[in-house]
């Protein structure tokens, strides 16, 4: 067998064909050159394949991985894990890329502090839909290294900054997800987030990196505003799971109880916009139940109820709506969101 690579990088692959050249070469181009590259071909049934197998005639280190049927992102990248050999484990989307050059900036951080895990940050790319650039957007977290104790006020950190919900900005050490038997679960929104959050759990060293390492491309009509029924139940779940996380490990502070509070009513406010959406075709009666969850569900009254918490200006209308109006206002207020993200 050949020698163990470095870093493993796994990538699922359903229906990329357009994007998939840009995204297979924005990694195995990368300076540092000890790695493999996984693609789990998801039942493409566009050329994803051929150009799979095209690009892995050129460079050994692409293996492809075929699942048997659809199963998702989240069960390609455990196809992926099954058979990575790398010392680290990292991710990246078919439709997305790799910052140049950004393994050779993370990998000598990653050996100088022995890290479990080593995160970046990220530039979101907005395109239209004629394929033309709209905007950029940077989120590029504060440098650092944190062991023991201090990880979870990192973590929390990330988290404000949305960079604690991905799993493509991170290198994480193998020996801890086989271990623990580490794997994405295949709920429909946030494998990533619990991903995430199991791997911190048995995390000793986190080092952060300050850089934009990863571009998240962003498409006209994306599903990111979509009706998904169960939107706001796993919503609620990701914030109660990190809710727990930061009590259990003494850092459920003031400041990061806050951050949790606008957290969840950002997701509040794009519930209400998703069930307002005509693709939702919920009853006024449905949307007016689910309303009344949001508004009486326990961690609603822990975190917005808790007179310490300071909501952000953003949020303060809608905290004011989910705490002192009724239903109907919440359900205006959704309408509006919708017309927003129409």
């Amino acid at each position: 067998m050949d020698e163990r690579p470095f870093i493993s990088i796994i990538m699922p692959v359903y229906n990329a064909e357009r994007y998939l050249t840009a995204a297979v070469q924005s990694v195995l181009g990368q300076g540092f050159r000890d790695l493999e590259l996984i693609c789990v071909n998801d039942c493409s049934t566009d050329n994803s394949l051929s150009v799979l197998q095209t690009l892995a005639a050129g460079d050994s280190r692409l293996q492809i991985v075929s699942a048997e049927k659809n199963g998702g992102p989240g069960a390609a990248r455990n196809l992926g894990l099954a058979c990575a050999r790398g010392v680290y484990i990292g991710f990246a989307d078919a439709d997305d890329a790799f910052a140049p050059r950004l393994l050779e900036q993370v990998v000598p951080r990653l050996l100088e502090n022995n890290a479990d895990e080593i995160v970046w940050g990220l530039t979101e790319i907005y395109f239209a839909g004629d394929g033309t650039e709209k905007k950029r957007n940077d989120v590029i977290p504060a440098d650092g290294m944190y062991c023991g104790d201090r990880i979870p006020a990192a973590v929390a950190q990330l988290e404000e900054q949305t960079l604690f919900g991905y799993q493509w900005n991170s290198l994480y050490r193998a020996s801890i997800l086989n271990t623990y038997q580490i794997r994405f679960n295949t709920d429909t929104l946030y494998e990533d987030f619990t991903f995430n959050i199991d791997f911190i759990a048995h995390a000793q060293t986190l080092c952060v990196c300050g850089i934009s390492g990863y571009h998240y491309v962003r498409h006209a009509g994306s599903v990111t505003h979509g009706f998904i029924p169960d939107y706001y139940v796993l919503s609620e779940k990701r914030i109660a799971r990190m809710t727990e996380y930061l009590e259990q490990n003494g850092a459920l502070t003031r400041e990061n109880a806050s951050i949790l509070a606008n957290r969840l009513l950002r997701y509040m406010l794009s519930a209400l916009g998703r069930n307002a959406s005509r693709a939702a075709k919920l009853s006024v009666r449905e949307q007016k139940k689910r309303v009344e969850q949001m508004k009486t569900s326990p961690l609603t009254k822990r975190l917005l109820y808790d007179p310490s918490v300071t909501i952000s200006k953003t949020y303060r209308p809608a905290a004011f709506v989910i705490k002192s109006c009724p239903a109907f206002a919440a359900l205006l207020t959704g309408k509006a969101v919708a017309l927003v993200y129409r």
